[in-house]
C-alpha cells in the first residue's frame, strides 16, 4: 500500500530549511548601500523639475501620501507568516503600487522604505534580508 502524509503537514516541511551562506557577506553590503543609493538619488532626481517646460510627473499630495503610507503600515503590521515560515504575506506591496500610479515615483519610494523600516521593527529578519527589501521597495 502507499503510504499517505496527514493533511496537516502537505507542504509543510518537517524541518527548517537551510540556507546556503553568502560567499562574500562585504561585496553584498557594498552592492546593497550603492543601490540603495543610486535608488534614493534617482527618486530625488525624478521629484526636482529640470526644466521649465518639462512636465512634472511627481504629486506630493501629503493627504493621500499619509493615508497610503498608515494603510500599508498596517497591513505589514498585521501580515502573517505563511505556513513555510520562510515568508510573510501582507497587502502593503498594493500600497506601494497605488502611490506609485497616484502620486509618481518618488512618493512611493518613500512609502516603500518607510513599510520595509517599520515593518523590520516586528519582523527583526536578518541584516542582509532587510537590506534587499529596502532596496527593492525603494
Amino acid at each position: 500500500m502507499t503510504e499517505s502524509t496527514p493533511a496537516a503537514d502537505v507542504g509543510v516541511p518537517s524541518t527548517k530549511p537551510t540556507r546556503p551562506e553568502l560567499a562574500r557577506p562585504g561585496i553584498v553590503t557594498a552592492a546593497h548601500s550603492l543601490l540603495l543609493a543610486g535608488a534614493v538619488g534617482l527618486a530625488v532626481w525624478a521629484a526636482t523639475d529640470h526644466t521649465a517646460n518639462s512636465p512634472h510627473t511627481t504629486s506630493w499630495m501629503i493627504a493621500v501620501l499619509g493615508i497610503l503610507t498608515a494603510l500599508a503600515v498596517l497591513s505589514e503590521m498585521t501580515s502573517t507568516l505563511l505556513p513555510s515560515g520562510l515568508m510573510n504575506i501582507s497587502g502593503s506591496f498594493l500600497a506601494i503600487a497605488l502611490a506609485a500610479v497616484l502620486l509618481g515615483g518618488a512618493p512611493a519610494a518613500v512609502v516603500g522604505s518607510l513599510v520595509t523600516g517599520i515593518g523590520w521593527l516586528r519582523w527583526r529578519e536578518r541584516g542582509d534580508l532587510f537590506r534587499n527589501n529596502l532596496v527593492t521597495f525603494t
